[in-house]
């Protein structure tokens, strides 16, 4: 049996119900599997131009840090691939450095 708890701090990928694939890293997931609580999640597009594949923010108006997600609009998760994960994570600190740089 999997259990989801076991990628919880992992960088995993998420299949949505409607065919949004979601990349994120998993800080919890409640005991009625119910909720996953997200940080900082990114949906994956694919570049017209190019048909390579990029990461773009979840929510374009507000300020996302932590999301809370309905289990049941999830099809899937999954460890993300090596690649997509570290791509995911420099997208991340990027945004961030640009964040705190506004801010001074």
């Amino acid at each position: 049996m999997y259990n989801t708890d076991d990628l919880v701090t992992e960088i995993v990928t998420l299949k949505l119900s409607n065919g949004i694939e979601v990349v994120s890293k998993l800080n919890g997931v409640d005991d009625e599997l119910t909720t996953l609580t997200l940080e900082d999640p990114r949906i994956v597009v694919v570049n017209a131009e190019d048909n390579t594949l990029a990461l773009v923010p979840y929510v374009f108006t507000g300020v996302v840090g932590e999301v809370i997600m309905n289990a049941h609009s999830v099809l899937s998760v999954q460890k993300t691939g090596k690649e997509t994960a570290e791509d995911y994570i420099k997208i991340v600190a990027e945004d961030l450095e640009k964040d705190q740089s506004k801010d001074s």
